[in-house]
């Protein structure tokens, strides 16, 4: 750490009115509190404001604003800001963010964002966003309302809708795009009367089913069908393994809508 100027204590109302004066951004304080808002060079315990602290260098300990945290380098400890955590270089710990973390080069730990959690470097621990997850390579664990986004996964993507990876043995979402897992398309008739067309994807182990189609047996105008499930393959042998299908199948009729649960067993080669 670049120090520089050391005082253990700084107090600010918002730059330059603070203990450290216009030359706030050259010292490095061992706790800092802002009424609206801090400047600093590097902190190394404790940092407030109701608005935002702004670290020029690095940060250690607990970083806790209003509004957001920027920290121009590396920062370590936990970061809690009420919309949003900035990091310009890599973070170690804990990022809590009303609406998003981003960090530019690797980090590790867990990012928990009402919103988004935007890492450009790579990733180790787990990502928690209300919307979208994004980084380079993962070790841990993607979840996300909609959307995951990886490069090589080691770990688990669980995602309302989508995961989008390089490489995901394990992307649990409707849809899966792995550009080196698998993906096909299946047509199933069942005794009910259900004829569809179903897309599936995923990894080695996991993978998502969605479907449309016709039910012929249905009495009303509209016969539509929607399939939606989740499935699990345990591999036996390298010419043979056994696919797990949970689903869950909703027609649309006008007289009698309704939804069927149901569980398959497949055999594959």
């Amino acid at each position: 750490m670049n120090q520089g100027k050391y005082v253990p204590f700084h107090f600010s109302f918002i730059p330059p009115l603070s203990s450290n004066g216009i030359n706030a951004s050259q010292y490095t304080n061992g706790a800092s509190f802002s009424i609206l808002a801090g400047m600093s060079a590097n902190e190394r315990n404790f940092t407030f404001a109701s608005i935002s602290n702004v670290i020029a260098n690095e940060a250690r300990g607990l970083q806790f604003a209003g509004i957001s945290n920027y920290i121009g380098k590396q920062g370590q400890g936990v970061a809690f800001a009420g919309i949003t955590n900035i990091t310009k270089g890599t973070y170690k710990g804990v990022q809590l963010a009303g609406i998003t973390n981003y960090s530019a080069g690797e980090s590790r730990g867990v990012a928990f964002a009402g919103l988004n959690n935007a890492i450009n470097g790579n990733f180790k621990g787990v990502q928690f966003a209300g919307l979208l997850n994004t980084s380079k390579d993962i070790t841990g664990l993607q979840f996300a309302g909609l959307l995951n986004i990886a490069g090589k996964v080691r770990g688990v993507q669980f995602a309302g809708l989508l995961n989008i990876a390089e490489e995901s043995d394990c992307p649990i979402g409707l849809v899966n795009i792995v550009k080196r897992g698998e993906m096909g398309i299946a047509l199933t008739y069942d005794i009910l009367g259900n004829g569809i067309v179903s897309f599936r994807s995923g990894g080695k182990y996991t993978y998502g089913i969605i479907g449309f189609g016709y039910n012929h047996k249905l009495s009303g105008d509209n016969k539509t069908v929607a399939e939606a499930g989740y499935g699990v393959h345990i591999p036996c042998f390298s010419w043979f393994q056994i696919n797990n299908e949970f689903k869950v199948t909703s027609t649309a009729t006008s007289d009698k809508p309704f939804l069927n649960a149901s569980y398959s067993l497949l055999p594959s080669f």
